[in-house]
């Protein structure tokens, strides 16, 4: 199960998502950190199908987990070699442009 929260700005739509087994968490390797602050990413239950037609209708991404972001590289909504990984867990910033 992944979580969806919807943030809605000037500019349009901005979503997170993440894995829901690892809201709540810190990850850290080297200097870098990847929060996933419940007060960012803590949104409604949501199916990869969900979080698929939540990124067409926004303008910027913020998505943290392993899960969901192979199940976007399987769609081709993503491609997984643009993702970031911090202590074992990946995140992708997207932007439409």
């Amino acid at each position: 199960m992944f979580l969806l929260k919807t943030y809605n700005t000037d500019q349009g739509k901005i979503i997170a998502v993440c894995d829901k087994d690892i809201l709540g968490s810190v990850f850290e390797e080297g200097d870098t950190i990847l929060d996933i602050s419940e007060a960012f990413f803590s949104g409604r239950p949501a199916t990869s199908d969900d979080i698929i037609s939540a990124i067409q209708k926004c303008y910027s991404a913020n998505i943290a987990g392993n899960r969901i972001i192979a199940k976007l590289s399987d769609a081709d909504i993503i491609d997984i070699e643009d993702a970031h990984t911090v202590d074992g867990q990946k995140h992708i910033l997207m932007f439409k442009m």
